[in-house]
């Protein structure tokens, strides 16, 4: 679960582009999933993550690396437009 100022279509204006990527941006995983991912990640460094949790939590990375490379692009359309 990621929480932020909600996500709307873009749009086609430059105005509304810079207001999806500040939106996405500022998307944070909750306290509830890092400890979540801090449990899994302490039961899988000792070799007692189970394999449903295991394919979980893999999931969830792959989704949280997917979401971090959209956040570099957002702050590239961030610094290189301006709204005026």
């Amino acid at each position: 679960v990621l929480v932020g100022s909600g996500l709307t279509g873009a749009g086609t204006g430059n105005c509304r582009s810079l207001e999806a990527a500040s939106k996405l941006q500022a998307l944070r995983v909750t306290d509830e999933l890092q400890d979540q991912l801090d449990t899994w990640a302490t039961q899988n460094s000792a070799g007692e993550l189970d394999a449903d949790d295991r394919q979980q939590y893999e999931a969830i990375l792959r989704a949280l690396n997917v979401v971090a490379v959209l956040q570099a692009k957002a702050r590239l359309i961030s610094e290189e437009s301006a709204c005026t």
